[in-house]
């Protein structure tokens, strides 16, 4: 009888700043029962509190470490913005990890990469439009500038 070969996993959590600290421990615990109702061998749990726009993020550098080293066979978060918010992010990552053949399991989209990053995209035009909006809010209440009346001499 052959073996089914164990799926090695790593659980991703990140908090905002803003988020209370028991929204770690409510992620650690959901992922915690989609890997066992998975099959899935849990072989590290990066946490980490923070922005997806802090370039220096300790959690997403061992992740990624985890991954170039071939530490794992795919990533359990509960959603891909724990990971990343940015269309361009999003895209790169996940060609890093289809390009090692790491699964991605997300709690709220499954294992569908064509939705993860069709909901990227959304969340980037949602962006882009908040952007242009808060533009055109800032030029309308801006005072306008008056040109002062010369007098006339006569």
């Amino acid at each position: 009888m052959k073996k089914k070969k164990l799926t090695k996993a790593v659980i991703y959590v990140r908090s905002s700043v803003n988020e209370p600290a028991q929204h770690i421990e409510d992620q650690i615990f959901a992922c915690l029962h989609y890997c066992k109702a998975n099959d899935l061998v849990i072989v590290d749990c990066v946490t980490e509190v923070g922005s997806t726009a802090d370039k220096s993020r300790q959690g997403l550098k061992r992740l990624l470490s985890l991954i170039r080293d071939k530490a794992v066979d795919a990533i359990v978060v509960t959603s891909f913005n724990r990971i990343h918010r940015k269309f361009n992010s999003t895209v790169a990552f996940m060609n890093r990890i289809i390009e090692q053949n790491v699964e991605l399991h997300t709690l709220d989209k499954g294992t569908d990469y064509d939705e993860i990053v069709t909901e990227a995209f959304c969340v980037e035009i949602r962006n882009v439009e908040k952007e242009i909006i808060l533009q055109e809010e800032s030029t309308q209440s801006a005072p306008k500038k008056t040109i002062p009346k010369m007098p006339i001499k006569k």
